[in-house]
């Protein structure tokens, strides 16, 4: 709560003397006809264009960066407040590049990195980054206990040179690792001591924002830090040097019903996720606008091959060619997912055109189910499913799956879990069989280690040496080129063996009000307050 300082007036920073003075001033001005011109309406004016809401679809739980996993919504909150080392650029000839952040520079041998930290960079304790920050930051965030530590899983040592040199040895060659970076935040290593178990409560990074009050679960306030380094330097980083907000209210709605009125309203300034099917209406009005974010998230099944019948290659291609996607699409999701696609989206490393999701063929499936030996029986099955902020309708999405598999022979009970039973299983691999939605780099080389990869996350359970040896080929090739046609060979095997149910590429839409300009970047999973900018 702001006290006195909000009386009256989102935004203007009047008190309530101030205020009363305001309002003697602004009558008498009234009569006079110059309300508008009057100094304190001008200021007041000024200072709330300065001010923004952005709704998002999760509670704000915690404040400490590593116990999210990078594509809940809590991240792009944090994402105001803590900055990376590295992030991913704006799209050129279709495929993005890294972009240096507080990582000035980097050299890849062999399996080491040496990481050169940008100087003149300041915490917002006053505290300057340096090596030492940066490597505590990552060993906190390879922490077992962290949600984070799936894009540093094969970093073996992390080591300050001096004070501005990092040095990141990798268990095996990955020059794909320095995009594991992008979602990691560096943290003030004197937070980390004066909080200690506290530090779930305190966010103190480097952003451009910083935390000036949180509510858990309804509301974190931050405001912008003067003179911050990120406007300062050239390349291509995902900010828009004409951002002049100074205040961001992060407010959670769970609902995206009450999202959406909050939004018409006037309530929120920003929509994270805006429903598929109130897109063409909302495009309508004068004062919203609607922006098609395309990243790399996509839509998977995922069968855990430990666990039977998916040992059985047959089954889990029958699953893949019972479901009808396109009727899908156009029934829950007014046909604003697009299916066209295979394990990848254009621009990722490694796209290939020609691997598309399995066609819908339910008398193949049948035939393939025949062939495991369920001719003459039912296959029971069960699907694990949670309401998901980051893709609207999964349940609904699982009964519609239900129903079309009970045509080819299995009986598909959807069982709807809570988010933390659903986390817990997932990390854990105990789920056989579930919705999800996975965001990968744009390189997808952990897209690999979580399902493809043997030695990997093992989401999948799946086990192919020829697969294996494709892929560690691809970690330790310098070109991307090379790497590229790496990944494509490994995905037509692993499409064949129906390693996963491929679905669609996620694509958010995102609502704002017309007085802000907001441009996203290409295969950039973040809304990134950053990018956004008040009209002037």
């Amino acid at each position: 709560m702001h006290g006195e300082t909000t009386f009256a007036i989102k935004g203007s920073g009047l008190k309530r003397r101030e205020f009363l003075k305001f309002s003697v001033a602004a009558g008498a001005a009234l009569g006079a006809g110059a309300l508008l011109g009057h100094p304190l309406v001008t200021e007041v004016l000024a200072q709330k264009k300065r001010e923004i809401t952005i709704a998002i679809s999760e509670e704000i739980e915690s404040l400490w960066p590593n116990a999210h996993i990078p594509t809940s919504p809590v991240p792009i909150v944090l994402d105001s407040i803590f900055d990376n080392l590295v992030y991913i650029g704006s799209c050129a000839q279709g495929a993005p590049k890294l972009a240096a952040g507080l990582a000035e520079s980097w050299q890849f041998k062999g399996q080491e990195w040496l990481i050169k930290i940008r100087r003149g960079v300041k915490f917002h304790d006053g505290e300057e980054l340096a090596a030492a920050a940066v490597v505590q930051s990552l060993n906190e965030a390879r922490d077992k206990k962290s949600r984070m530590s799936g894009s540093l899983v094969l970093i073996d040592t992390v080591e300050a040179v001096d004070d501005v040199t990092v040095r990141l040895v990798t268990k095996r060659p990955l020059a794909q690792q320095i995009w594991g970076l992008t979602w990691i935040c560096m943290i003030s290593p004197a937070a980390l001591q004066r909080y200690g178990a506290e530090i779930s409560k305190h966010a103190v990074g480097t952003g451009l924002f910083r935390q000036v009050e949180w509510i858990p679960g309804e509301r974190l306030v931050v405001e912008r830090v003067p003179d911050w380094w990120g406007f300062k330097v050239a390349g291509d980083l995902p900010f828009n040097k004409k951002n002049n907000i100074e205040r961001i209210t992060w407010r959670t709605i769970k609902e995206p019903v009450a999202l959406l009125t909050a939004l018409e309203a006037g309530e929120i300034d920003v929509a994270q996720y805006v429903l598929p099917h109130e897109v063409d209406r909302l495009r309508k009005k004068k004062d919203i606008q609607v922006a098609e974010v395309k990243h790399t998230r996509t839509g998977l099944l995922i069968m855990n091959q430990r666990i039977k019948p998916f040992d059985d290659v047959r089954v889990r291609q029958a699953i893949n060619y019972g479901v009808n996607w396109d009727l899908i699409n156009k029934q829950l999701l007014q046909g604003k997912v697009d299916n066209s696609f295979g394990p990848l989206l254009p621009g990722q490393v490694g796209y290939d055109g020609t691997l598309q999701p399995y066609p819908y063929d339910p008398t193949k499936a049948k035939a393939l189910l025949a062939a495991a030996g369920y001719a003459q029986k039912e296959l029971e099955l069960e699907i694990f499913a949670t309401r998901s902020a980051v893709e609207l309708k999964r349940v609904e999405i699982c009964q519609a799956i239900s129903q079309q598999l009970k045509k080819i022979g299995i009986n598909l009970k959807v069982r709807e879990v809570e988010y933390g039973f659903f986390l817990r299983g997932y990390f854990r691999n105990t789920l056989p069989f579930y919705i999800f939605a996975y965001t990968t780099y744009p390189d997808p080389w952990q897209y690999f280690l979580q399902f493809i990869y043997s030695k990997g996350e093992g989401r999948t359970g799946y086990n192919n040496p020829k697969v294996d040896a494709l892929f560690e080929q691809a970690m330790g090739a310098l070109d991307a080129e090379a790497r590229g046609k790496l990944y494509k060979e490994a995905l037509a095997i692993a499409r064949e063996d129906a390693v996963l149910v491929w679905r669609s590429a996620l694509n958010d839409f995102r609502g704002t009000r017309s007085n802000l300009e907001y441009a996203p970047r290409c295969l950039d999973n973040y809304l990134r307050s950053h990018l956004l900018a008040m009209r002037t």
